[in-house]
């Protein structure tokens, strides 16, 4: 749809400046000076037309600005997870924890209503994406952005598995004694591997 607007708009934009340059020579102007009047006319009616979009889209990053600043450095790093709903404190509770250089899996319950968009649950694939982010540098091991590629022990090659709304009791490559509970459906436990 975009490619239709952008196709009648320099259509249109061409026509104008065909008829632009035909008046400009009925006038009486040479060919330089009408070429030159074909150039500003567009120019001058492009600049009319940004100043609404431009006062606009000033006014919405000076409310965005408003909005961000009494936020931390750290705060602004997580706040675009935070602003979608996603567990942005979970998620620094288990970088804490993780030592240095040690891998994680990270395990996400689904949700009854996932939408799925080429297999990938998108709520899953926006937990994974900012799961990453936020506990890089440390590494992830046997991830999968579509929901039902995940199997029930996968990640036993990593260090740590980190249950993102999952229930940790379910996942062969941990043992229930060994999980470290934020809250309910939100965990970390050291995989059998590791110990």
């Amino acid at each position: 749809m975009r490619a239709v607007r952008l196709l009648s708009e320099v259509l249109g934009a061409l026509g104008a400046g065909v008829l632009v340059f035909l008046v400009v020579r009925q006038l009486g102007f040479e060919g330089r000076r009408a070429l030159v009047a074909v150039a500003l006319v567009p120019l001058a009616v492009a600049g009319l037309l940004a100043v609404p979009a431009l006062r606009s889209g000033t006014a919405e990053l000076l409310d965005e600005r408003e909005e961000n600043a009494s936020l931390t450095a750290g705060e602004a790093q997580v706040w675009p997870g935070k602003k979608i709903g996603l567990a942005v404190e979970f998620l620094g509770w288990v970088e804490e924890r993780l030592p240095e250089g040690d891998t994680f899996h990270l395990v996400i319950g689904r949700a009854p209503d996932e939408v799925f968009v080429g297999g990938v649950g998108v709520r899953q694939a926006a937990i994974l994406q900012w799961g990453l982010f936020q506990l890089a540098p440390h590494l992830a091991v046997e991830q999968s952005p579509k929901a039902r590629d995940l199997q029930p022990g996968e990640g036993r090659n990593a260090d740590w598995i980190v249950f993102y709304d999952a229930e940790s009791a379910d996942h062969a490559a941990v043992s229930p004694a060994e999980v470290l509970t934020h809250a309910p459906r939100f965990a970390m436990a050291r995989t059998n591997l590791a110990r």
